[in-house]
């Protein structure tokens, strides 16, 4: 848990987020997270 609070700290280039931006994205990352069951069974949101 503490690095999860720790990351708060962390700088990113910016021409690293951009890179970041076009290889994570709704284009390049798709399909469900969970299973039909699965997600019958959890409380989040859905994105569609």
């Amino acid at each position: 848990m503490q690095e999860n609070l720790d990351a708060k700290d962390i700088v990113l280039d910016p021409a690293i987020l951009k890179q970041l931006d076009q290889l994570i994205n709704y284009h390049t990352v798709y399909g469900s997270r969970y299973n039909s069951a699965q997600q019958q069974e959890i409380d989040t949101e859905e994105f569609v």
